[in-house]
């Protein structure tokens, strides 16, 4: 409801700080797939807020790690599974099923 709110308004910038945390899988994809179109279709740009990298990759042109307050790593979508730091492996192995 509140995403619909924010979208009502027609901003140019939407911010999303973890908008799919207490969702079932099903309505998160549906969710996901649903922003995703409005951005293609309106032109919008989201701040987009995740622990999620699945959700991040559907969304995201740009990635920025952060630890402890500071950007760690700042690459493009296409770079994220490359990323270096260890918060960024962290994040990325633990949505992958790792145990680093």
């Amino acid at each position: 409801m509140n995403i619909a709110r924010a979208i009502a308004l027609e901003p140019k910038l939407i911010v999303l700080n973890e908008p799919l945390s207490s969702l079932d899988m099903v309505v998160q994809k549906q969710i996901l797939f649903h922003l995703k179109k409005l951005k293609e279709k309106k032109g919008l740009s989201y701040l987009f807020i995740s622990h999620d990298v699945f959700a991040v990759s559907v969304l995201a042109d740009q990635v920025a790690v952060l630890d402890g307050g500071q950007i760690v790593e700042n690459t493009g979508i296409s770079h994220l599974l490359s990323c270096s730091h260890p918060s960024s492996r962290r994040l990325i192995d633990a949505s992958l099923g790792g145990t680093s």
